[in-house]
This record gives structure tokens, C-alpha cells and sequence, in this order.
């Protein structure tokens, strides 16, 4: 069932994300359309709306799922839209085997103004983590992965930088990464499939605490 709700909340989490961006850059679209060419206009709004029944359909399947994985809860305060979260000068090193997923989360958190790096093999990402470990402020890793977990990893990036925080992603319950308890170094933990505003939310707020 673990495994079922992972993969589950993988393939939900790629397709909320990726649909999440393609209404914004549709919504901006159609908005500098509508005077030169209404036509064209009219076309993208139709496709924004295909796009939307898509998002819509991908939220009510999250909701049938719920319950599968604790997920991370945001203070209204912090609950700002994505496209207006602007970072300069901010790291993060993303590592998830997904590569849907990973490609997401670069796309996500570099339109929020961070400079990304993305890895799918966690092995990959700890070289490059130790050849340079001051070149990052912040690590968000998926928690279930081939070869090394999101918590060894952590540990592994801990015994070299104490100070540098850790987001974990995860679609199903992983024993030990509960929000009231978290193995030293882990800030906080996002349950898949979040939204783009959530990621980039928690990601502004675990910084703001670093």
C-alpha cells in the first residue's frame, strides 16, 4: 500500500504541478492577447479550460487519497501565490528520482526566482553536495529512493554542513518523519502532490528560520 500511495502521489503531484504552471502562463497569455489578436485569445482560454477540468480532476483524485501522508501545514501567512515569491541569490539543491517530478520542482522554484540544481540519483547529488558544500542554502530531496533515502542523505549532508536545512518530500507514510518529530537537520516535510504555492511557501518559510 506504501508503495501504492507513493507512486500514486508521484504521478498526482506531476500532473497538479505541471498543470498549476500551464494556467498561469495561459492566464498571462490570453491577458496580453485579448486586445491584439481576440481570436487567438478565445483559443487559449479554451485550452485554459481543458487545462483547468485537468487540475480539478487531479485535486478530487488528491482528496480520494488523502490520508495516505501527513502533509505539511502552511500558516495563512505564508500562503502567497508562487509567481510572486522573488529570490535572488538563493541555492537549492533538489534531488527526486522521479524525473517528472524533479523537472517540476526546478521549473516551480526557478520561476520563484531561486538558481536550482537537480539531481534523480542521490549518489549524484552528495558528490556534487561534498565537491562544493557551501554552494547551497537549501536541500529538498525526496524521501523514498533507490540506492539512499531522503533521511541518510540528510545525514550524509549534515556531517558536513550542520547549518544547511532539509526539506523532505514524500508520497506515502515514512516511519519517523512526522512533523513533531524530525531527525535532526530535516526542517520540515511536504507530502506529494502539493501545490506550486505550497512548495515554494514552505520553502520561503524554512528559510526564513535558517
Amino acid at each position: 500500500m506504501d508503495k501504492t500511495a507513493h507512486d500514486l502521489n508521484n504521478a498526482l503531484g506531476a500532473v497538479m504541478g505541471f498543470a498549476s504552471l500551464a494556467r498561469a502562463c495561459l492566464r498571462n497569455l490570453v491577458a496580453e492577447m485579448a486586445d491584439s489578436s481576440p481570436r487567438v485569445a478565445s483559443e487559449l482560454a479554451s485550452i485554459q479550460s481543458i487545462v483547468d477540468k485537468i487540475a480539478q480532476s487531479a485535486d478530487e483524485a488528491h482528496r480520494l487519497v488523502a490520508g495516505t501522508v501527513d502533509t505539511v501545514d502552511l500558516p495563512s501567512a505564508v500562503a502567497a501565490d508562487f509567481e510572486a515569491e522573488l529570490r535572488i541569490d538563493t541555492r537549492v539543491l533538489v534531488i527526486d528520482d522521479s524525473p517528472s517530478l524533479s523537472v517540476m520542482m526546478t521549473t516551480i522554484l526557478r520561476q520563484a526566482g531561486y538558481e536550482v540544481e537537480s539531481f534523480t540519483e542521490p549518489t549524484e547529488a552528495l558528490q556534487r553536495f561534498t565537491e562544493a558544500p557551501g554552494a547551497f542554502d537549501l536541500v529538498i530531496t525526496d524521501a523514498i529512493m533507490p540506492g539512499m533515502s531522503g533521511v541518510e542523505l540528510s545525514a550524509r549532508i549534515r556531517a558536513v554542513r550542520p547549518d544547511l536545512p532539509v526539506v523532505i518530500c514524500t508520497g506515502s507514510h515514512v516511519s519517523g518523519l512526522e512533523n513533531d518529530q524530525l531527525p535532526a537537520g530535516i526542517r520540515a516535510i511536504i507530502g506529494k502532490p502539493y501545490r506550486p504555492r505550497e512548495l515554494t511557501a514552505l520553502v520561503r518559510q524554512v528559510l526564513a528560520a535558517a
